[in-house]
């Protein structure tokens, strides 16, 4: 059997574009000979339309294209999510379409940081088995499993930097991509996709970019590479700035803040200088870094009040700008405050991120000026102290970090099991990786320690 997985970036409240898209990706799906396409939840509407789920004539509306999909089902089987409308009442439901025969699955309700299923959707214990090219298949969301052969399961859950996930049994599973936002924050989705067979991951892609999957059973496995958070935030900067209006300007304080350098390098490097204006808030401030990457400064001086009002001045006289906010104190990943120097709109590109992201980063770019790296020292010893347990991989930790593992090495030799494999590590780093004196005096044999400690 030959499925599609469409991790499709759904554009809230826009049903018409994002429908065409899936009829456009349907049409490709039949002429490829695909037997079943699937697509993620809330794919006709996208999921962040809050209040505007109690409109009752929205949602007639928004039910009206689950028509449209089924009648395109008479020689492909295709899942989506969308609304299920009937004498308002509103169900979240997955649908399994194939010669005009449906099956649905009704969602049950929770409650997230971003949206509370509870306040729009009724819950409905509908579901049924479906019988397709000889499997038993079964509807779901998110991590639900069912016993059946195959498993489908729709998502449209946002990006979220600590979640760890484990995956079983036979299933695919599909993801929205892009970004979805409301009142106070962008949301990221991840857009995920995943095959698994009998508990072994045979696709796996994690782009947050709209993308068609072609797999087939028991297929060979093909594992894509995560994207890096920075490539991340990079590719949400892009389509932020795409929905919100290519025409207007970012402007960005200039300080000597790392939330300040990192915006300010992915400013230029996804939008371009022509679209990025710097305003200097701080005398003191070394704006060298922003001049190399070619920001057009604006320089307030005087007291900290007059550098206030000047600021809203300046701001003020631009028809239209997105104001960087380069504060990372809370767990969002990119955050839009529209209530900050109204009517513009205001974010922060980092998002709320915490310093041991920011490294990562940081580790990413490459070219942020070297002082940038005092606002990580507590991580990075933390993450020295992390290696002691393991000394295998120091070696790792002195690759990345030569100058500051040079420092702190004798400051944390105690945490080791003993002197003796503290030298061994030594030895074995010095072997390993060549030029590295750490600490030049020691002239342990590296064998020798290694026989003496039984390693």
């Amino acid at each position: 059997m030959k499925v599609a997985m469409v991790t499709m970036n759904v554009e809230v409240g826009k049903c018409q574009d994002n429908v065409h898209k899936m009829l456009t990706y349907i049409e490709k799906a039949r002429q490829e000979n695909v037997d079943l396409i699937i697509f993620p939840q809330n794919a006709v509407s996208g999921y962040l339309l809050y209040e505007q789920w109690m409109d009752d004539a929205w949602c007639r509306y928004v039910d009206a294209f689950n028509e449209i999909l089924i009648q395109e089902s008479y020689d492909i089987a295709i899942v989506w999510g969308n609304i299920r409308y009937r004498n308002k009442r509103r169900f979240q439901a997955a649908f399994f379409a194939y010669e005009g025969k449906t099956h649905m699955r009704v969602k049950s309700n929770e409650t997230l940081a971003y949206i509370n299923d509870h306040l729009y959707f009724e819950e409905s214990k509908i579901n049924s088995a479906i019988e397709y090219k000889g499997y038993v298949m079964a509807l779901n969301f998110k991590d639900d499993l069912q016993i059946a052969d195959i498993n489908i399961n729709i998502d449209s859950y946002m990006y979220d930097t600590s979640l760890q996930r484990i995956w079983k049994g036979t299933q695919f599973y599909v993801n929205a991509s892009g970004i979805q936002y409301d009142q106070q924050y962008v949301r990221v989705l991840d857009g995920n996709c995943i095959y698994m067979q009998d508990g072994q991951c045979l696709y796996a892609s994690s782009s947050i970019k709209q993308e068609y999957h072609i797999v087939t059973l028991h297929q060979q496995p093909i594992i894509s590479k995560k994207p890096s958070l920075y490539e991340i935030l990079c590719t949400s900067l892009r389509l932020f700035d795409e929905q919100v209006g290519v025409d207007k300007q970012w402007i960005l304080p200039i300080t000597d803040n790392i939330g300040s350098i990192i915006s300010a390098y992915m400013c230029v490097s996804v939008l371009g200088i022509q679209k990025v204006i710097g305003i200097v808030l701080d005398d003191t401030c070394p704006i060298s870094f922003y001049e190399q990457l070619g920001i057009s400064l604006k320089k307030i001086s005087g007291s900290a009040e007059d550098k206030k009002i000047a600021y809203h001045q300046i701001v003020s006289k631009l028809d239209k700008c997105i104001i960087v906010d380069t504060c990372y104190k809370a767990d969002r990943v990119f955050k839009h405050n529209p209530y900050i120097c109204y009517p513009h709109i205001a974010c922060s590109i980092i998002g709320d991120l915490t310093k041991k992201e920011l490294k990562l980063i940081v580790d990413d770019i490459r070219i942020l000026p070297i002082d940038s790296m005092k606002y990580f020292t507590k991580e990075i010893e933390d993450e020295f102290v992390e290696c002691l347990c393991h000394p295998l991989e120091l070696s790792i930790f002195f690759e990345r970090y030569p100058i500051k593992a040079k420092k702190i090495m004798k400051t944390y030799q105690n945490y080791m099991l003993s002197y003796r494999q503290y030298i061994y590590v030594l030895c074995m780093h010095h072997q390993v990786i060549g030029n590295h004196q750490i600490i030049p005096t020691l002239n342990y044999n590296y064998l020798e320690v290694k026989k003496d400690l039984s390693l």
